[in-house]
């Protein structure tokens, strides 16, 4: 699969007020296993929470490490970074669990 990694930024609006916005800082190939889906009650209403497994060369994330603070985007959907697992001496792979339907 092919994924966009983004990440928040602060911009500033005419009326004075910060605000933030996604932008994209970089593309990536990862596989991608499902891990879990259920349901949520959030803000009121009952949400589908997905959470997914992304396989990501360790290699690729050398230049941009990988936080909680980042979101990935796949098949028009965004995917808050939950937990990103670092990888032992020479793994190939680096793990990242992402989560879908909730916001940060």
């Amino acid at each position: 699969m092919l994924g966009t990694l983004t990440e928040t930024i602060a911009i500033d609006v005419e009326d004075g007020q910060g605000d933030a916005e996604w932008r994209e800082i970089c593309r990536m190939r990862a596989a991608v296993k499902p891990v879990r889906a259920s349901e949520a009650e959030r803000e009121g209403a009952l949400r589908t929470v997905q959470v997914y497994l992304f396989k990501v060369l360790t290699s690729a994330l050398r230049a941009m490490p990988v936080t909680a603070s980042h979101r990935i985007r796949w098949k028009g959907t965004s995917y808050n970074v939950r937990e990103v697992r670092s990888p032992v001496d020479r793994e190939p792979f680096t793990e990242i669990v992402a989560e879908s339907g909730v916001t940060l």
